[in-house]
């Protein structure tokens, strides 16, 4: 958890960096919420990640903002996307055997003939 983050508003380009290495050395975490305490604002640069919730019924009326703690949440499909997983076709053989040829000789050093 982090319990207190200080922005230096000179430093923009840190936060997709940071995001997309949480996202890929914690691969059990699915979102990260932010709460921003009333009364203060958000950087524009961090709300272009985030996404605001409000309470049910409520809206972005400035007083209501000024009033309540505000809730953000950040998904990790924006950030990483999904990796797509298929099953292997004809077509992808194609790709792949030039590779194998230019490895040729290694490849049957270390796995024998397979021819």
């Amino acid at each position: 958890f982090i319990h207190y983050l200080v922005w230096d508003s000179k430093y923009t380009n840190f936060l997709p960096t940071i995001l997309k290495s949480l996202y890929k050395n914690y691969v059990h975490v699915e979102n990260i919420l932010m709460i921003i305490p009333p009364g203060n604002n958000m950087f524009p640069e961090i709300s272009l990640h985030f996404t605001p919730i409000f309470p049910q019924g409520e809206g972005t009326e400035k007083s209501f903002k000024t009033l309540t703690q505000t809730l953000y949440l950040n998904l990790r499909l924006d950030v990483v996307k999904k990796l797509i997983i298929r099953r292997a076709g004809e077509e992808d053989n194609i790709d792949v055997q030039p590779l194998l040829f230019h490895q040729y000789d290694v490849l049957r050093y270390v796995f024998g003939d397979f021819k």
